[in-house]
């Protein structure tokens, strides 16, 4: 049954597959992997390049192919000798390629500017004309020299999206140089000089997209943002802003909060996570009309003030708050998704917060369609809000470590995950993948079936039968399909936009 599938139907299936699934659909046999050799399939899945994966030259000639999205790493590198600048020129000799400078638009490195001056350095300027985002990662393990200068003669003329794990003086250079066309910025920064400098480039043309996280040192305590470091400079950059993201690990931002938004009246994205706040925040976030989607992570330094405070938004349709910050609810007309959010893994009672009182609030909003609590301590005296919310309304409780406690108004048909909040409490973006077996386990033993359709290898049933099930239905439409075009003694697909032999031959065969 298998091999008697025409390979017309199994490119239809492998296409509602996910990139894990395919990987182990190569698996099956070597008609199928070469089906997902191909072109078409290859654009979807991230390229890895690692010391475990690019062991030789000849899987570097199976790794030139028109990937969008490729991931290198250069910590870890094998210690033999000389295996350094082989690993470096093989990695050079790929991402040079022609077939890789035509096709890629994502790439993330992980390295140091030495190597990014080494990578990225030509003979001749290179132009990676579909290159969309780039990830600069510094690697722990090697070190970034903060002597090093960024020193590449490389194009990248619709960059659109650049993301730094950590501003250094040559990470800054690399803003400047991409300045102009980058349209979202994600960055780490553990200094205040650093950030001012950010938002002191004049050159921001498009930028409407903007991540900071800050990075927690032992100095983190006197790089605390006042709101005399903010000037007009600074808050031209921002006016222009859509979306922005803030991730306070190190409580940078605590005092000049209020002061950013007060001036960002076109933000339609606001996501803020950290460890305090101040009450007046608030009063600022309730300017911004235009505001979508919200979340607030933080503790409010003033608990008995903050839940007198009601939130009147009149375009939010997405809430998250955590119950330290947890404001009470006003006008709202368009709020669709409430979550109350503990992100730490310390999960806390709501009579600390007063935190029912102010859910209580929520319970007359007719639009509320979902509601997601997580990492609350409930008892008898804290869950009465919970019996007071609409029918239409789904909850959805889960406990610090995301287990189930209960639902509400959930129908067995619905999906729990679904009901969950896309929160997230880190800075999206800045992680690269990396090939699931060590370097350390030798080259004889790795895994490059993602790289070429190699020898196939046993499968198990469950695989063969989900894809017997895809495939069922469009046999039969096919089949179907057949049969119609032949009682209307129409033998070939010219008018459908096909041709070639191979589509052509199975309406002939019974003809």
């Amino acid at each position: 049954m298998i091999e008697s599938v025409p390979p017309e139907i199994l490119e239809q299936v492998f296409k509602h597959l996910d990139p894990v699934s395919r990987k182990s659909v190569r698996l099956v046999n070597r008609k199928w992997a070469d089906i997902l050799w191909t072109d078409v399939y290859l654009r979807s899945q991230a390229l890895i390049v690692n010391p475990a994966t690019l062991t030789d030259d000849w899987v570097l000639q199976q790794m030139k192919r028109p990937f969008h999205e490729i991931h290198i790493t250069t910590d870890d590198v094998i210690p033999v000798e000389n295996w350094k600048t082989i690993y470096y020129e093989r990695v050079k000799d790929l991402i040079t390629s022609a077939v890789v400078v035509e096709n890629v638009r994502v790439i993330k490195l992980d390295a140091n500017l030495v190597v990014l001056n080494y990578l990225f350095r030509n003979k001749h300027v290179v132009s990676y004309k579909k290159l969309e985002e780039f990830t600069f990662l510094t690697s722990t393990s090697a070190g970034n020299p903060v002597s090093e200068r960024v020193n590449i003669n490389v194009r990248f003329p619709n960059l659109k999206v650049l993301k730094l794990d950590y501003l250094s003086s040559g990470n800054l250079r690399l803003i400047r140089i991409f300045s102009r066309q980058l349209i979202k910025l994600v960055v780490r920064v553990g200094y205040i000089q650093r950030l001012l400098a950010i938002l002191a480039i004049t050159s921001f043309d498009n930028l409407t997209e903007l991540a900071i996280g800050t990075v927690p040192h032992s100095h983190s305590g006197f790089e605390i943002l006042a709101p005399d470091d903010i000037n007009a400079q600074h808050l031209a950059v921002l006016r222009r802003l859509h979306r922005l993201e803030i991730n306070d690990a190190s409580n940078m931002f605590v005092f000049v909060y209020h002061v950013l938004f007060e001036e960002m009246r076109n933000l339609r994205h606001l996501k803020v996570t950290g460890t305090d706040m101040l009450p007046n925040v608030w009063e600022a976030v309730n300017q911004l009309e235009n505001l979508q989607f919200l979340q607030i992570l933080a503790r409010s330094r003033n608990q008995t003030h903050i839940h007198r405070i009601r939130i009147n938004l009149p375009n939010l349709e997405t809430l998250h708050l955590a119950p330290q910050s947890m404001a009470c609810a006003g006008q709202l007309p368009k709020l669709r998704t409430l979550g109350v959010i503990i992100h730490s893994k310390e999960g806390a009672r709501w009579g600390r917060f007063s935190g029912p009182a102010a859910l209580q609030t929520f319970t007359r909003l007719r639009t509320l369609q979902k509601l997601h609590v997580r990492g609350i301590f409930f008892s008898n005296q804290n869950l009465y809000p919970f019996m007071h919310f609409r029918r239409s309304c789904k909850m959805l409780l889960e406990d610090k470590e995301d287990y189930l406690i209960g639902t509400i108004n959930v129908p067995r048909s619905v999906d729990i995950a679904s009901l969950r909040c896309n929160y997230r409490d880190e800075i999206d973006g800045l992680t690269i993948k990396r090939p699931a077996v060590a370097p350390s386990a030798g080259l004889e033993n790795q895994d490059v079936s993602l790289y070429g359709a190699l020898q196939s290898r046993s499968c198990t049933a469950w695989i063969v039968r989900q894809l017997m099930r895809q495939m069922a239905t469009l046999v039969c439409d096919y089949k179907a399909f057949r049969r119609a075009m032949q009682r209307d003694n129409l033998y070939t697909l010219k008018k459908h936009g096909c041709t070639c032999y191979r589509c052509n031959r199975f309406l002939l065969r019974d003809v």
